[in-house]
């Protein structure tokens, strides 16, 4: 929040001239246009207030259970005779508020352990490892019935921390489509897991802070690949489908071993139907797809994206953002070379009212930095982009729909086509050079611009079909049925 202020006060001057100067241009007949920019130059001027207006909203979050009503113990070994040997044990035993500690050690994972109650569940002195079945080579079983974690089972609110997950399919999981509760995934590892976190259902919020997720190779050919992809072709830190209110901050997300083709794809943190989403504060390197959102009014700050991985199916892309209402994506620094010609910085689809602002972009010879396909009453603004792009910044519509109303100014971009624009009409680009006619029906001032009705590709039009095809992948893996016991709290 800080950077954006910083950002505000540093350019006012500047984008003052800016307004000044289009006003001198316009004529009555573009009175819209000064308007339009002049609610833009206040909204950025608002920016950090609207960030934290963002911020107070999200009182969904999980309530921590900070004073529970008792502690259970469960240690791996024949010590502490008078405790529990397996967890679920324990889990069966708790009464809801109850407090399960996880002594030092290796818990073997032979199934799941089923929560239905409102706990909390921490490792001691994060030295508690629960670890997956491992097979002939090291190879990992992907088979979610008998290598998982835990699975939230009903609608109640879990606290999972200072817990190390090793070789499994999940480490936290709800059940299916079931309506669930509030979880807190907090300062825990997850080392070689397919899906770190993998929760769906109607209206619970997913709060994951503090947590390394960690892939040692995703090269079946390497001495450090501990998978089994034979069977697999997905793997993810956090992957959210209809969790409203969810906060992702502070995780470091890796892929330590990088390979330029794979037939399968890597998503850092994906959400989908996830309304006043915040995924801010992270670290994400190695991944094919960073972090893909989709939800109105998500906000997406302060993340540092590394070494994208090229995709043999999809082009790497560090933030994608579709069908997103009134997104606020500001202050992330993306930074990877050699990616191939068809990675993008950012792209946003089918977007509306939403601000990208003090974003910085650095890629070399890649497609685009950012990139907007059919996306209205955007705001671009403060962004640096910079390395060989074929398209630093790109509008683009298609024959039946036209990208509208998009406002850009504040930029800094390298290349010889800074402003790409296809299918673009009544959008306002201001930049720092000489004046441009208008072109289209679009007020175009102080970039070297190319407009036309040439169509471009549809970045991401696969994004459905893939976000489909993952979510089909894991409904036909083998899930274990809930046992009766655990259907009601």
């Amino acid at each position: 929040m800080g950077k954006v202020e910083k950002v505000n006060k540093s350019n006012a001057p500047r984008l003052s001239r800016l307004l000044l100067d289009l006003k001198r241009t316009l004529v009555s007949s573009r009175s819209e246009y000064f308007r339009r920019i002049s609610l833009a130059a206040s909204a950025i001027g608002k920016a950090a207030s609207k960030l934290a207006a963002i911020e107070a909203r999200r009182n969904t979050n999980p309530k921590k259970m900070h004073n529970p009503q008792h502690t259970l113990e469960v240690h791996p070994t024949d010590d502490g005779a008078d405790d529990f040997r397996k967890i679920q044990d324990a889990v069966d035993n708790a009464s809801p508020g109850d407090r399960i500690v996880l002594k030092n050690g290796v818990f073997r994972s032979s199934g799941v352990i089923w929560v239905w109650k409102d706990l909390v569940i921490e490792g001691e002195d994060k030295n508690a490892t629960i670890e997956g079945m491992t097979y002939e080579h090291g190879k990992v079983v992907a088979d979610p019935s008998l290598n998982g974690g835990f699975i939230v089972a009903t609608d109640a609110d879990v606290e999972i921390r200072n817990l190390t997950f090793r070789r499994l399919y999940f480490a936290v999981s709800s059940f299916g489509s079931q309506p669930c509760g509030h979880l807190l995934f907090e300062n825990n590892d997850c080392e070689d897991v397919f899906h770190s976190v993998f929760f769906q259902g109607n209206g619970p919020a997913l709060a994951a802070r503090n947590n390394k997720i960690i892939i040692t190779s995703l090269d079946n050919n390497s001495s450090r690949c501990r998978f089994s992809f034979f069977d697999e072709s997905h793997v993810s830190g956090f992957y959210c489908d209809g969790n409203p209110g969810s906060v992702i901050e502070k995780n470091h997300l890796e892929v330590m071993e990088l390979s330029d083709k794979q037939p399968f794809h890597a998503i850092g943190a994906f959400c989908s139907d996830c309304g006043n989403a915040a995924v801010k504060n992270n670290f994400f390197k190695g991944w094919h797809a960073p972090l893909i959102i989709h939800g109105s009014d998500s906000l997406v700050h302060n993340n540092e994206i590394h070494g994208l991985c090229e995709d043999s199916e999809h082009e790497p892309i560090g933030i994608m953002l579709r069908g997103c209402d009134d997104p606020f994506i500001s202050a992330n620094r993306i930074s990877s070379r050699n990616l191939g010609k068809n990675a993008v910085g950012i792209a946003v689809m089918g977007a509306k009212k939403g601000f990208v602002i003090d974003n910085h972009i650095s890629l070399s010879d890649a497609e685009g930095g950012i990139l907007l396909h059919k996306s209205h009453g955007m705001i671009i603004s403060n962004n640096t982009v910079d390395g060989k792009l074929g398209c630093p910044i790109g509008l683009f519509g298609d024959q039946n729909e036209h990208v509208t109303g998009n406002v850009l100014f504040g930029n800094e971009c390298d290349g010889e086509a800074q402003i790409m624009m296809h299918y673009a009409a009544d959008n306002a680009v201001i930049g720092a050079g000489e004046d441009k006619s208008d072109e289209e029906e679009n007020v175009l001032l102080g970039y070297e611009s190319d407009v036309s009705h040439e169509s471009k590709p549809l970045w991401g039009a696969d994004d459905h079909k893939r976000q489909k095809r993952v979510s089909e992948h894991i409904g036909k893996k083998k899930w274990p049925e809930i046992p009766e016991r655990y259907l009601h709290r």
